[in-house]
């Protein structure tokens, strides 16, 4: 007895003890839950979508008796911008298209009041335009449009148990948009999805972005993104970029007599500026220097100068063309585009001013040959001044004195021989042919200090050409020279001295002749004999002369160095100029 019941004991604690090793179990078996109405989403579609009592025709308020349009919010999510082609005006974007509307007859218990199914998702495969009523959205302006949700089955509806529908499907699309190009490279372009239902006017359907009031202009969420970037365009939002992506409202625009809604859902891509700024602004201005640089060479470098100034004529066409590639062949102005005409312009008044700057050196060129011949003569204009001074007559008069005059015979004889003295020889009056003769036979010479060879015919039309400009510039006809009249007849010999300047070296050289001068340095004067040798010893009053400052019109600088010298100071203040003046303006592009 003893034994059975410790046996009985010990099986007792071992049932004990496999009970407490499975916590939760129960003896008692679960009765399992039932629910009403279709287990799985495919079979409650179609059972609800079944042709006895699911009409596709019908809207969901036309079906339950309603005259109300059906309220379908649209919205685009945004994922990628692929390119945006600025010369045919399309943006090629992708993301997801997504609906919203409310369908009363898809309706259900949810679990908790009985039913089978606390939300209802279509298989991918399941295109829901075969099984319910769609608002049938296109996009109005699209190029190309790619479906992946009917296409590879990138897409999904959920259908809540109140008869509310989201539906998102992945596209890919162009759509053709307005772009203006009047600001490049600051310009900003407005991308949009212009949506609308292919075949229900408003009467059916009202079209409303995300979250909207049906009817209103602006209302709901148009398009939504997380943060894109792109090496070209930034993506904003409102003028502006978030880190956080971006939202922006969607735009009702009402058609065709008031029957037809177009949701328009937008978003702005700003260009990136400082590839244009680099490439584009700044070469603008290192060739702008290039050019200025120019100025600085001696112009008298011709090939130097000449590339100088052309180069950058032909760096500005190259950019402005660089510009343009990419654009359309539009007929308005352009910011860039001008801003680079204004350097192109620049460019050629910098190969103008080179070709003004040769002129004035040719014509600078004549003068200092004529000073170089005069100079080469300086011993014969020195002992004819020096003779007309022993003569005590002027320069004026000896010089007719020395012209060539008619001899006996009916030749021109030189100054040199006297009046006829014999008869000619036997060979005539000429000689004999072929007969070399230094002076005329039928001539004596004529008595005077000036030597048989010490002038030439040749140094006196030297002699004639400077009494000729004497003459030019003596506008009183007086024979005096006065400061300001000597001044204008030296840049004959492209000496270019200050008329106060002049003045003071001319009493200097009257001092050192006649051992006075007039107390007022500007009531000097020179004849012309004075004046040709204070020509000659013009160098050595100069010396004393002060350096002043170089400027584009000062009279004591050839006309060519002003010329630099003007360029040098105006050109990087028209450069200035253009650049703020371009930037100033800027707001004024593409205002009509």
């Amino acid at each position: 007895m003893r034994a059975g019941r410790a046996l009985l004991t010990a099986l007792l604690f071992v049932s004990l003890f496999l009970a407490g090793a499975q916590p939760g179990t129960s003896s008692c078996p679960l009765s399992a839950r039932q629910c009403a109405g279709p287990r799985t989403p495919g079979a409650f579609v179609d059972e609800a979508t079944s042709s006895t009592v699911y009409d596709m025709a019908k809207s969901p308020n036309q079906a339950c008796g309603s005259s109300d349009p059906v309220v379908v919010e649209a919205q685009f999510h945004m994922t990628h911008l692929d390119s945006v082609d600025q010369r045919l005006g399309q943006v090629t974007l992708g993301g997801y298209l997504r609906q919203w509307w409310r369908d009363q007859r898809l309706a259900y218990n949810t679990t908790a009041n009985g039913g089978c199914l606390d939300m209802v998702r279509l298989r991918p495969t399941v295109q829901p335009d075969y099984k319910i009523w769609t608002p049938h959205l296109y996009v109005d302006n699209s190029v190309t449009f790619t479906d992946s949700g009917k296409d590879y089955g990138a897409q999904l509806l959920e259908i809540s148990p109140d008869g509310g529908i989201w539906w998102s499907k992945m596209i890919s699309l162009t759509v053709q948009v307005k772009m203006n190009f009047h600001r490049v490279p600051f310009d900003s372009h407005d991308v949009n999805m212009v949506l609308a239902s292919y075949s229900l006017p408003n009467s059916e359907v009202r079209l409303v972005g995300k979250g909207g009031t049906p009817g209103q202009a602006q209302s709901g969420i148009g398009v939504t993104s997380e943060t894109l970037s792109s090496s070209t365009w930034e993506i904003q939002d409102d003028e502006s970029v978030k880190p956080e992506g971006m939202t922006t409202q969607a735009i009702l625009t009402i058609k065709f007599g008031g029957t037809w809604d177009y949701l328009t859902v937008q978003f702005r891509i700003a260009r990136k500026t400082k590839f244009f700024i680099e490439q584009v602004l700044l070469q603008d201005f290192l060739f702008l220097s290039v050019s200025y640089a120019g100025f600085f060479i001696n112009p008298t470098v011709a090939p130097a100068r000449a590339a100088m100034a052309v180069i950058p004529v032909l760096i500005m066409r190259t950019l402005a063309n660089f510009v343009f590639q990419g654009l359309p062949q539009i007929s308005y102005s352009v910011w860039l585009a001008d801003y680079l005409m204004a350097s192109m312009w620049l460019c050629v008044l910098c190969v103008a001013q080179f070709a003004v700057t040769q002129y004035c050196l040719l014509k600078e060129s004549r003068g200092d040959a004529y000073y170089k011949k005069l100079m080469a003569t300086e011993r014969e204009m020195r002992k004819i001044v020096l003779e007309a001074r022993n003569r005590g007559i002027l320069t004026m008069e000896l010089l007719e004195q020395l012209k060539p005059r008619e001899g006996p015979d009916g030749t021109m004889v030189s100054w040199r021989f006297g009046e006829q003295e014999a008869s000619p020889p036997a060979g005539g009056a000429g000689g004999e042919a072929g007969e070399v003769r230094s002076e005329h036979p039928t001539l004596r010479r004529k008595p005077t200090s000036l030597g048989q060879h010490d002038i030439s015919e040749a140094s006196i039309c030297v002699l004639e050409r400077a009494q000729h400009e004497f003459n030019r510039f003596d506008k009183d006809r007086s024979g005096m020279l006065a400061p300001k009249e000597v001044r204008l007849m030296l840049l004959t010999f492209n000496i270019h001295v200050t008329t106060e300047d002049i003045a003071v070296s001319m009493c200097k050289f009257l001092r050192d002749r006649f051992t006075f001068s007039p107390k007022d340095p500007f009531e000097a004067s020179l004849n012309l004999g004075e004046f040709l040798e204070f020509l000659y010893d013009i160098d050595d009053y100069l010396i004393g002369v002060p350096d002043r400052m170089k400027h584009p019109f000062s009279k004591s600088l050839p006309l060519s160095r002003r010329w630099d010298i003007g360029a040098q100071w105006f050109f990087p203040v028209m450069v200035a100029f253009k650049t703020a003046m371009f930037f100033a303006i800027i707001g004024v592009y593409g205002q009509s």
